[in-house]
This record gives C-alpha cells, structure tokens and sequence, in this order.
C-alpha cells in the first residue's frame, strides 16, 4: 500500500500490514506513529482500528476534519480562517447513513454541522502517542466533550476551563480544533472592517441591541484612536447576543424584576445537590435547556480559543490590539489564556481594553495570562451595571464576580483596573461612552 493520509497522526505515510482478514478490512501499522490503521470505507485514506477503534472512515468523511491538507495551512491574516475547514470529501457524520444502509453512529450534531465528538477526541489524543481508549478520553477532556478525569478541567473566569494545551495550538491539532469549534458557534466569522497598516485591532461584541450595528458604538474610539489601522469584527452568536440584549434591557427597566430574578435563582442554587457544583458537571449545567445567557457563556470559551489558533496561525509580524464588550471581553480571557499557555516567545498582543467584562475577577483566574500581552490589559468597570449584577452571578451559580463590576485582583503591572461608575450607569452604556474615559 502506498502513502495515504492517518488519521491518528494526520501525516502521510506509509502503513504496513499487520493482520490479514479475508472477512473483514485488512488492519495496517502507521510507520510514523505506530498506530493500527484500517481502510476508510470511502477512500483510500486510513481511519483508525486497534482494539478500542474500528472506524468506517476516515478523519474526513466521519466530519472530524474538513481535509488533511489544510490542517497546518499559515493564513496571511485572520480572515482567511475558512481555508482551514475547507472540505474535500462528503462528510458522513452531516449525511448520517451511507450506501447500504450502514447508519453512522456516536454522531453529535453541532452547529452548522454535525461532528463525531469520540472520533475528534480520539484524534487530538492520538496526537500525544496515546491510542484506543486513552486517547479518546484525554481528547474529550480537551476539547469538553464526554466523561473526564479529576483533573480534566479547572474552575476559571466564572465557569469550566477546556485547557487547549501549549502542544496543540498552531498546529495539526490547532487545525482539528478549528474544524470542530468553527461548527458550533453560530455565525462565526472574522470580516474586515477597515484596512490600514501596522497593529490589527480587533474588537468582540457582547450583548446587541435590535438593530444595532456591530461597528456603530466602536467607530468613534476607533477613529480617534487608530484611525490608520486595520479593523477587523469578530462575529460570533449574533442571534444569541441580540436576544440576550432584548432580555437584558427588559430586565433593568424594571427592579422588581431583577430583585425577583436573583432572589429566585438564590433559592435554585441553595437547593442544588453538591455534586451539581462539581467541575465535571459544570459544562452540561451551563447548557442545559438552551438558556441564551448560559449557552453564551461556554460558547464565549470556544470562541476566544479559537481566536487564538488563527492570530497563531497568521502572519507571524502582525501584532492586534483587542476590545471586547461584556461576553466579548469573556472571548478576549480565553484568547489570552490559550495565547499564554502557547509560550510563545514575542507576545502576538499589543494591548487589550475590556469594558463590562462577563468573566470572573479573582487573583487565580487571571494568573499568567498577563504574559500574552506586550502592554496593558485595561479594565474598565462600573458598580451601576445591573445586567452583571444578575445574569452574570446567576449564570455562574453565585461562585464568580465579574470584571465588569469590580477590579480584576492580580498584582501584575500590566493589569490597569478604571472605575468608570460616573460615566456608565447601566451594561449598554460602555461601548458609547468609552470615548470619554478610555486613556491610550
């Protein structure tokens, strides 16, 4: 048998027999990686076999990637992240059956398409030498899917973290992560707002008023302030964020509303088993029932990872300033966070400004994530923002403060907390008004 593409390691290599079958596929070795190879059902690449593995196909048509190919392609900027889920072949995980009526199986449908959450994990925990059952389950603790270890997640910014790991970012396994969470955030997109020269801004909505433009609140400080500079919108949940801005405002319009609202969710929590607290729990808590607050939250996450991979995966020159409002301040977190745990040498991150922040503010949280940033990490904070008040401690079960309403507590001297209580009164006030508080 000839090179053909593995899909335990993602190489082209060469695989030699290693069990004849005249009932069923011939199981092959990967020489790379040394793992038992089968042949996909649907093409002459490899899918994994061994004992805990017998796939039908391939890392491509069960959905898990878009193309071999594409996953270690250098993009010149971040808008041209689609090249890396470009798909050459059916992806049987969308199709749902095949000829013959074979029906695929373990499928998760995700947002614009469906995944095969066991065959992702098993592939990024492949990428570490393990194999069968070990590699499925560290790759589902990364990427937050199915039953984890103890250690498999950790309690940051106000809900679980999916650690990324500094091996997998900017690579193959970078790649693999793209595929899967460009699929499950709704509407995800990097468009050019602007173009210019010399440091990228890029700034991340949170909470959308109907009908509001994504740039109208940004533009006047973005004008005054990098008005030679590219500008670039991260779109992400739009639909979501709007619905989450109409219930919003509904909310503070009224304070018996809010009063009654915390009040309730007080009693829910104090009534919820302990076990409901724990660290594994906590990502089917934060999506259950479809609850727009809670499901932002974690897609939040995803979103500021993936963020990271592609600014990763750019131009290697090219340095960005980022603003995020509210959940957009929350993607901005987990992008540092991620960019932190890359331990790359020169900080890709210029500077970053935060306004109303939905993402938890203790010493812990935000240790070491100073270290993805050249300059300052600027957060500005108002003690009359309500939606906060509410939304936030109610979604993260009372056990996290916001940024967006107190200072971040970390003794970095790149981390500027600005309490700006006189010049915003209320969530939808700080991208308006930052003009005339933000200090460059």
């Amino acid at each position: 048998m000839g090179r053909q593409w593995c899909s335990w390691c993602f190489r082209k290599s060469w695989h030699l027999l290693f069990q004849h079958s005249s009932l069923r596929r011939n199981i092959y070795e990967c020489r790379l990686c040394g793992q038992q190879t089968i042949k996909c059902r649907l093409c002459s690449n490899m899918a994994r076999a061994g004992k805990a593995w017998d796939d039908e196909f391939c890392a491509v048509h069960d959905g898990t990637i878009g193309s071999f190919d594409t996953l270690r392609i250098r993009l010149k900027n971040i808008t041209e992240w689609k090249l890396i889920t470009k798909r050459e072949g059916v992806n049987i995980a969308r199709a749902g059956k095949i000829a013959g009526g074979l029906i695929a199986v373990g499928l998760v449908a995700t947002g614009a398409g469906a995944i095969a959450a066991p065959a992702i994990g098993g592939a990024i925990g492949g990428l570490t030498g393990l194999s069968g059952a070990a590699a499925t389950s560290y790759g589902l603790a990364v990427i937050g899917g199915g039953a984890v270890t103890a250690g498999g997640f950790g309690m940051a910014g106000g809900t679980t973290v999916i650690a990324v790991g500094a091996g997998l970012l900017g690579g193959t396994g970078g790649g693999i992560l793209v595929n899967k969470f460009a699929g499950e955030i709704n509407g995800f997109d990097i468009k050019t707002r602007r173009d210019g020269l010399g440091t990228q801004v890029i700034f991340i909505n949170g909470l959308l008023s109907q009908g509001e433009s994504l740039l109208q609140d940004w533009r006047p400080t973005l004008q005054d302030n990098f008005p030679n500079n590219t500008w670039y919108e991260l779109a992400w949940e739009s639909k979501r964020l709007r619905d989450l801005g109409k219930l919003a405002l509904r909310g503070t319009q009224k304070v018996a509303f809010l009063k009654a609202a915390e009040k309730a969710a007080k009693v829910a929590t104090k009534q919820a088993t302990k076990k409901m607290f724990s660290a594994v729990w906590l990502p089917t808590i934060l999506e259950i029932g479809g609850n727009p607050w809670l499901v932002a939250l974690s897609k939040a996450q995803k979103t500021g990872q993936l963020l990271a991979e592609l600014i990763l995966r750019a131009d290697g020159r090219a340095r960005y300033v980022l603003f995020g409002h509210s959940l957009g301040a929350r993607v901005i977190y987990y992008t540092l966070q991620a960019l932190a745990e890359a331990n790359v040498k020169q900080p890709r991150i210029r500077e970053v400004h935060l306004l109303g922040g939905a993402v938890g503010r203790d010493r812990k949280t935000w240790k070491g994530i100073d270290s993805a940033v050249d300059g300052r990490i600027c957060n500005y904070f108002s003690k009359r923002d309500d939606v906060l008040r509410v939304l936030y401690k109610v979604g993260t079960l009372f056990i996290s403060e916001p940024i967006g309403r107190g200072p971040i507590e970390s003794i970095s001297n790149k981390i500027y907390n600005v309490d700006v209580t006189d010049y915003v009164s209320g969530h939808g006030e700080f991208k308006k008004n930052l003009p005339m508080y933000i200090r460059r």
